[in-house]
């Protein structure tokens, strides 16, 4: 069922505190030597970042726009952790790739719940309404635990290599069997010059 809009600001506050614990959980880690990556540490204060501004900037948003907004506020944190990776040459930890494709998630979830109200006119209540609040909560607690637990633990990270691997192993079979075909019209042609 579609949650009550006067349990918004709590969903949203506990986001964002969740975020707060988990940039802070990976800093003392990093301080005291139990956790090693700087990614996870960008990852975590970016989001905290976003999540704080959004509640306090689209509080008092109560139109369709805001759907879009924190659409926009999603594009922009993946580009800010994208570009902090890379300006100061930090390998990305599996737990940002949880980010990225939570914020993704979300985005296209702000998107679709804007195109179902604003452009379908759609006022009624019906089962997307209900995917979307569980689902956008669900991604971000997904997010919080990924961020202070830093592991795979979805195995989504594994998943995602499983299937660029077996993409990378099709292409490098269809170009040697290119190859070997193209090999074997060019042996007759060598055979009539001899």
């Amino acid at each position: 069922m579609f949650f009550d809009m006067n349990l918004a600001p709590f969903f949203g506050a506990f986001m964002t505190w969740g975020f707060l614990i988990g940039f802070l959980f990976n800093v003392f880690g990093k301080v005291l030597g139990f956790k090693d990556s700087y990614s996870v540490i960008i990852s975590a204060l970016v989001v905290f970042m976003s999540y704080f501004i959004s509640d306090h900037i689209f509080e008092f948003d109560t139109t369709t726009r805001v759907y879009l907004q924190w659409m926009t506020q999603d594009i922009l944190t993946i580009t800010t952790i994208f570009f902090i990776h890379k300006l100061f040459r930090i390998q990305h930890h599996r737990a940002s790739y949880y980010v990225y494709l939570g914020l993704t998630l979300n985005g296209l979830m702000f998107y679709l719940m804007w195109v179902d109200i604003q452009v379908l006119a759609n006022q009624d209540p019906w089962w997307f309404w209900s995917v979307y609040s569980f689902g956008i909560n669900i991604i971000d607690y997904a997010m919080i635990i990924t961020l202070i637990v830093g592991r795979d633990w979805l195995g989504l990270v594994r998943l995602g290599r499983f299937i660029r691997d077996s993409i990378l192993v099709r292409k490098s079979r269809l170009k040697f069997k290119a190859k070997e075909h193209q090999n074997e019209k060019q042996i007759p042609h060598n055979m009539l010059q001899a």
